[in-house]
Parts: structure tokens; sequence; C-alpha cells
């Protein structure tokens, strides 16, 4: 994963991305989308739970984020 993160995401569209790495990376066991959805609406953050779930799929679609399953739940991790 490259050092400079915010290089990746210019725009504002993208803040809600950036705060679920900050999440994930703080996280030593993971998040399902709705711990996460939680906490960004917790932040003042605007955002559905579909948009989380969407924004999930985004980040593991470039291999920053891993997507596992624990106790029926799938888990989020950031990957190293």
């Amino acid at each position: 994963m490259p050092n400079d993160i915010n290089k990746l995401y210019k725009t504002p569209d993208n803040q809600a991305e950036l705060q679920i790495l900050a999440m994930l990376k703080k996280s030593e066991k993971g998040l399902d989308a709705e711990a996460i959805y939680f906490q960004l609406r917790e932040t003042g953050l605007r955002i559905s739970i579909s948009s989380v779930y969407s924004k999930l799929k985004k980040l593991v679609g470039t291999n920053m984020v891993s997507k596992t399953s624990s106790e029926g739940r799938f888990v989020y991790v950031i990957n190293s």
C-alpha cells in the first residue's frame, strides 16, 4: 500500500474511503460494514449503509482492503 493514501484520493467525494481506511488501520481484528457505518455517522459524515458497502467493495477491488468471514459476518481488514 502506498505511504501517502491521500495521493490516491484527491477529491472530497472520497472522504469516506479515507475515513474507512483510517478506521481499519486502527482496528486489530477488522470491522464489519455496520460498525463502519455507525462510526462514520458518529463523525458527522452523512452516508447510507449502501454507500458504505459500495465504498468497501471499491477498496477490496483495489486490494487495499480484504474481506473475510468471521462468525457469520463479513469483516474488512486493511492489507499491509
